[in-house]
């Protein structure tokens, strides 16, 4: 026996989308947060180092790592004395290769991205909007190709195109039969005028 018919016959395409919708953007959404989350404790972590290993413009602070822990110097720094200059990151100092900036422009492409498109994903099955959900599943299968889940977030995607597709053949049948109701409406009010009419000339 088919299940998918089973379940298509005892549940309607709209609950479908949305339990769909939901089953995909859940945990793409759940990794994604989680994603900015850490790159926003990284950009407010006064102990991490950006762009190591890159050349440093001239006359910017750098960071010397001694018997003080590390002092923090630059031209035309004043000596301090060990109890002033003692650096508190000293064990417990990271670095990345990228800077601030490439790093708040990747977390807003790419699991920004990611989030935005299970929001537009769950709000469209919400509504019934194919292409709310073509969007979403586009910008997933989009997104794929610069994460590390990108078999998870395609295969996402090709679902919500899925459903957006059945969701536009839904809408348009729920169209048809509507239009198709009030063709029929209008020609009963006709057919039930022209039986008034004739019934009054034949009283005459």
């Amino acid at each position: 026996m088919c299940v998918g018919c089973v379940i298509g016959t005892l549940m309607p395409v709209r609950k479908q989308t949305l339990i769909i919708a939901s089953l995909v953007a859940l945990p793409i959404g759940i990794l994604s947060f989680s994603s900015l989350r850490q790159t926003a404790a990284a950009l407010s972590d006064p102990c991490m180092q950006w762009a190591t290993g890159k050349k440093q413009p001239s006359g910017a602070a750098t960071i010397r790592s001694g018997s003080l822990g590390g002092a923090l110097v630059g031209p035309g720094a004043e000596p301090q004395s060990p109890a002033a200059a003692r650096y508190p990151c000293s064990d417990r100092t990271s670095g990345t290769s990228t800077t601030r900036r490439e790093a708040i422009v990747q977390a807003a492409a790419v699991p920004g991205g990611l989030l935005l498109a299970s929001a537009v994903g769950i709000i469209g099955a919400a509504i019934s909007s194919p292409i709310l959900l073509l969007l979403a599943g586009g910008l997933l299968i989009i997104e794929s190709l610069f994460t590390s889940i990108g078999p998870l977030t395609f295969l996402g995607g090709g679902l919500l195109l899925i459903s957006a597709y059945r969701s536009y053949r839904e809408r348009k049948k729920w169209t048809q039969r509507s239009r198709r109701g009030r063709v029929l409406a209008l020609r009963k009010m006709v057919s039930s005028a022209q039986t008034s009419s004739t019934a009054w000339f034949v009283r005459r």
